[in-house]
């Protein structure tokens, strides 16, 4: 059957009209894509009449915001792949400016130049704004409503790249509390609450309307100003703060509670300085501080791209040197209660600071020439490991993390074909983790660069899901096997109703796209136990361990003497 002059067959236009569909058929002209004919509900949402609309443009009524799409459609007459996609439309009268709708489009069969598309829609207003509170919730302290430090780092590094225009600097202050743990050991973690909560609300009050404030969690707060010219104005900065901002906590029992703090100062002129070592800076200031007999204000060593260079140096010797050591981090199946996998998470033995997190060097990695390098190594090394487990029956996967740079450049990928040969089956049994806050410059290169991963035998996970600004859009576009919860979803879930209702939300969201769920950060038995009611599949934590180096695992979970007890899942035999 073909669509002819515009047309639909009356049969079908009566039974789109008689089932009150919002249904619509377009016509594309080379330029625009004209109304022919539509349904009264389709009008309703398009905000006029069924006479009004017809042979009016699609672009009068609502901004296209997936062009792309549209023209893929087009190009689809032969292929099955792609004749029918989704379009995102924003309503483009003022009035209507806050109102999106999902048009789902197919071409139809003609032998018109001009293409026919028949479409449905629907109104996915409330879920653009239930998405869009999630992921601002997502990005802040839940227990003081400041940032918390991903979203901080987040803003701290877009305002550092405008540096050079304003030159000007910017400065972090650590903020720790003195002696806070007696005040919740002698009035209870409530109370202790509502003081970390109060505090909040002066710092926020307290603070310039361009400075930052985050909560890192405990009694730790962190500041950033901008706009300042050096070291000794950011500490002035916070010396006028301190004076009125510990005056007595007056709580609704009436009890009165008097709070204090050592805060540490590192400033920068530099737009290209990490903001990790930014906040490493300040908090060894603020520890100088705390020592120098509490309740000071110490200023820390100012950061430049020079000593930043400096330390790439460093990190590049250490990788020649090998002082660079793999720490496994336990993945627990909550339906198996067995081991099912490891986090592999390169550890720095710095010669200076001793053991250092990648979070320290990731930057290295990202943005020297050195990074390629260590990237095969880490594959390659990591591979070995999952290879001979393999070998000796254990069905275990191994995750490493992913940056953007390797995905899009597809380098991995060559790496990959590399390690197939360790593995009997050639299937690469790893696990790629890419983290939720990734802006990738080409989406499609990306993904199909992830799928080809898929199909040589790797899982790909969304790592630190709901910290990002595009988690649910993001996370249904992926080739995902599994996504990752962040440690702030899931700290203290079975004393805070909300989170429970956001985590049981965001579970049964990957479970009906076919995702499994890990939950990170799990501290507490209490929280995992309400996980695993949840429906959460693995969880993983300081509940299960620490990192642990390889000679750890070894002893563990290896050797016939450990009993750990959560064993090593093993293939069937």
């Amino acid at each position: 059957m073909t669509a002819e002059a515009g047309q639909l067959p009356q049969s079908v236009r009566r039974w789109l009209l008689k089932a009150d569909l919002p249904a619509v058929l377009l016509e594309y002209d080379g330029n625009d894509c004209l109304i022919r004919f539509c349904t009264q509900a389709w009008a309703e949402l398009a905000g006029d009449s069924m006479e009004a609309l017809e042979g009016k443009r699609l672009q009068d009524y609502y901004r296209l915001t997936s062009d792309d799409l549209l023209q893929r459609l087009l190009q689809s007459e032969n292929d099955p792949e792609t004749d029918t996609l989704a379009l995102t439309l924003q309503h483009s009268t003022e009035e209507r400016d806050t109102r999106w709708s999902e048009l789902w489009l197919t071409r139809l069969p003609s032998k018109k130049s001009k293409p026919l598309l028949l479409g449905v829609q629907r109104d996915i207003t409330q879920q653009r704004w239930d998405q869009a509170r999630l992921e601002i919730k997502a990005g802040m302290d839940s227990l003081t409503g400041l940032f918390n430090r991903e979203q901080f780092l987040h803003e701290v590094r877009q305002r550092l790249s405008k540096l050079k225009v304003s030159r000007s600097g910017a400065a972090v202050v650590f903020l720790d509390l003195d002696n806070f743990k007696p005040i919740n050991d002698n009035y209870g973690h409530a109370v202790g609450d509502l003081l970390l909560q109060q505090l909040g609300k002066r710092l926020r009050s307290a603070v310039r309307s361009n400075d930052l404030v985050a909560r890192f969690g405990g009694d730790e707060f962190v500041l950033a100003f901008f706009g300042i010219t050096g070291s000794e104005q950011a500490r002035d900065m916070t010396e006028r703060l301190f004076s009125n901002l510990f005056a007595p906590f007056t709580l609704p029992d009436g009890q009165a509670y008097q709070l204090n703090a050592s805060a540490g100062v590192a400033f920068t002129a530099d737009s290209e300085v990490n903001p990790e070592e930014l906040i490493d800076s300040a908090d060894a200031a603020m520890y100088k501080a705390k020592g120098a007999g509490k309740q000071q204000v110490a200023i820390g060593t100012a950061l430049n791209t020079g000593k930043s260079q400096l330390a790439r140096g460093h990190f590049e010797d250490a990788l020649v040197n090998e002082d660079i050591e793999l720490f496994f981090q336990p993945v627990l199946s909550l339906p198996e209660k067995l081991t099912i996998g490891f986090e592999v998470l390169p550890y720095w033995h710095h010669p200076e600071r001793g053991l250092l997190s990648h979070d320290h060097f990731q930057e290295f990695i990202d943005n020297s020439a050195a990074g390629q390098a260590f990237n095969r190594w880490l594959i390659n090394e990591v591979a070995q490991y999952s290879a001979q487990l393999k070998r000796e029956g254990y069905d275990i996967g191994m995750g490493i993390n992913m940056m953007p740079a390797q995905i899009e450049s597809g380098s991995f990928v060559d790496t990959l074909q590399e390690v197939r040969r360790y593995f009997d089956d050639g299937q690469v049994d790893l696990t790629l983790e890419i983290v939720e806050t990734i802006q990738f410059q080409d989406n499609d290169l990306a993904f199909s660069a992830l799928e080809h991963a898929r199909e040589m035998g790797c899982q790909v996970v969304l790592d630190d899901f709901g910290t990002g600004l595009s988690s649910i859009t993001f996370a249904s576009r992926l080739p995902l096997d599994f996504i990752k919860l962040h440690p702030s979803a899931v700290h203290n879930l079975d004393r805070k109703p909300e989170r429970q209702r956001v985590a049981a939300g965001i579970i049964q969201f990957a479970h009906a796209l076919g995702y499994r769920v890990l939950a990170s950060g799990v501290r507490r038995q209490a929280e995992s136990e309400l996980l695993e009611k949840l429906g959460c599949d693995m969880i993983q934590g300081g509940l299960l361990n620490q990192p642990l180096s390889l000679e750890h695992v070894r002893r563990k979970y290896l050797d016939p003497k450990g009993s750990p007890p959560h064993p090593l899942r093993r293939f069937d035999l």
